[in-house]
């Protein structure tokens, strides 16, 4: 699920193709179609431009870097949490050994 500019909501789910009326191919038929949805209207993906289907592509592939940026900062915040600590013992230490000595 993403939301695209001016307020166009865009959702990419899946949709279930037609059913097969032969019960046996029903079965190994039923497969997953990707779908979108702009503005309460839903596409096939299949059914696309091939530019939409590169926007589309790049619109996934935006959102999986921006997930793995902020999983990055969330990282680099605890790594800064972590060197804090250590900076404050590190000085704590310094200054216990000046009062001892």
């Amino acid at each position: 699920m993403g939301t695209l500019n001016n307020n166009r909501k865009a959702d990419i789910g899946k949709t279930k193709k037609a059913r097969s009326n032969n019960m046996t191919e029903e079965n190994t038929n039923e497969q997953a179609e990707q779908t979108i949805t702009i503005n309460d209207t839903v596409y096939p993906v299949s059914e696309l431009s091939d530019e939409s289907k590169e926007l589309l592509s790049l619109h996934e592939q935006a959102t999986q870097m921006a997930i793995q940026a902020k999983r990055q900062a969330t990282i680099h915040d605890l790594s800064i949490e972590n060197l804090v600590g250590r900076i404050e013992k590190s000085v704590e230490a310094v200054e216990a050994e000046a009062v001892e000595g």
